[in-house]
């Protein structure tokens, strides 16, 4: 279960998420079901490039585990009416995120 909540700007949008995630167990496996969320700016220099900055949350879904924690910054371009690109990097918080990362999406839009 998830739910989104977008505040529209003159050139920026606030979003946030939470949600629950419900893992199952499995054989030799046991899972927690999860909360998690998002918090999140956007700013749109045009049509077709935008930018942002998210911070994600979610529960370990171990009992001994941390929770996940990381904050990504990320500029996306339209390229056409079919295509777009994104290139973003991120950092985590806690021993249980990554240290850094980053990486590109290519987008086809139908």
């Amino acid at each position: 279960m998830q739910t989104n909540i977008y505040k529209f700007f003159d050139g920026y949008y606030i979003n946030a998420s939470v949600g629950y995630k419900l893992r199952g167990d499995s054989t030799g496996l046991d899972l927690n079901n999860v909360w998690f969320g998002s918090l999140g700016a956007n700013y749109r220099f045009s049509f077709k490039t935008k930018a942002g900055v998210v911070f994600d949350y979610r529960q370990s879904s171990f009992e001994d585990g941390e929770d996940i924690q990381e904050l990504s910054v990320f500029v996306s371009n339209r390229i056409d009416n079919l295509w777009g690109v994104q290139l973003y990097t991120f950092t985590g918080f806690s021993e249980s995120s990554p240290d850094w990362g980053s990486g590109i999406q290519v987008k086809y839009y139908l």
